[in-house]
């Protein structure tokens, strides 16, 4: 009997624009080098406002500043990694379903934990010293920070995993 999943998977592989990613000598690995730029633009604005929260980046700067300031260019990676991510499955979608060995789930989980943390706010000792350049961040958002960039570090391991073992 054959899966959900199977199916699905079929009639992935068989959409042209599966097909012209597939048969291009270009566009796959086009699409793979926009992909890593958009996880490092992603992970390097989100690793610059956690730096600063820990307190071992740009002291005289506010966090909401910084983060106001860094938030477009976050987004313009999160969305570009998604896209060009969902891009890179559709040639290849038979070979990517949930395997024991590495599940696709692993770093969805991992991105909903992330933004989820991205988009609360940090904890109230930190919304004190928001507005204060040189105030050192205190415990909560530190650990906040620390957390944060664990998390997106194991989102961008395992997301690439899925290219390799799955």
């Amino acid at each position: 009997m054959t899966s959900l999943v199977s199916v699905f998977a079929e009639r992935l592989y068989d959409l042209p624009l599966s097909e012209a990613i597939r048969e291009s000598l270009y566009l796959f690995p086009a699409l793979n080098v926009v992909h890593v730029l958009a996880i490092v633009l992603l992970a390097g604005t989100i690793a610059i406002v956690d730096l600063r929260l820990i307190g071992l980046a740009l002291p005289e700067v506010p966090i909401s500043g910084l983060s106001r300031q860094l938030l477009p260019l976050t987004w313009l990676g999160a969305v570009l990694m998604v896209v060009t991510g969902l891009l890179l499955f559709l040639p290849w979608p038979r070979g990517s379903t949930p395997t024991p060995r590495c599940r696709p789930s692993w770093p969805c989980w991992c991105w909903r934990r992330a933004m989820r943390s991205c988009l609360t706010p940090r904890a109230a000792p930190a919304r004190r010293v928001l507005g204060h350049a040189r105030a050192p961040a205190p415990a909560c958002p530190a650990l906040a920070g620390i957390a944060s960039l664990l998390l997106w570090a194991a989102i961008i391991v395992t997301g690439r995993l899925i290219a390799f073992i799955v």
